[in-house]
């Protein structure tokens, strides 16, 4: 039983091991996915007010290189944890881009309930 017990010890600390070394990969993949995401819709914003040809092809580019790194991310953790991390942070591009670009002022509250929701998102993805 103790032969059991120690197997299993050692299991979860080599996999606890695992899960911090690969921490700071998953993080920067999701923070990329949010980057390559927020980037291409910007592409693609541009391309549907003006037609420019290069955002329609940068912006094809951008997505493309975002399906790669997906792809990648998944070497790192799950497919429900770097999903919900992408999103977060999109949320978080998406918030600071309106208020920087666009000039608009966001109240503490709202703030608030944002990073409520946030917080919810996560915890019932990943609990």
């Amino acid at each position: 039983m103790a032969a059991l017990h120690n197997a299993i010890a050692v299991e979860t600390a080599t996999t606890a091991t695992v899960n911090t070394r690969a921490l700071l990969p998953a993080v920067g993949s999701m923070l990329a996915l949010a980057v390559l995401d927020l980037v291409g819709a910007v592409l693609a914003r541009h391309w549907a007010d003006h037609r420019a040809l290069v955002s329609l092809v940068g912006g094809m580019a951008v997505f493309a290189l975002l399906f790669v790194v997906y792809g990648r991310s998944l070497d790192y953790a799950e497919l429900s944890t770097v999903t919900i991390g992408w999103v977060a942070f999109l949320q978080v591009g998406v918030v600071l881009l309106d208020r920087f670009d666009n000039g608009i002022d966001i109240p503490p509250h709202k703030l608030i309930a944002m990073g409520a929701i946030m917080l919810a998102q996560c915890v019932l993805t990943l609990g």
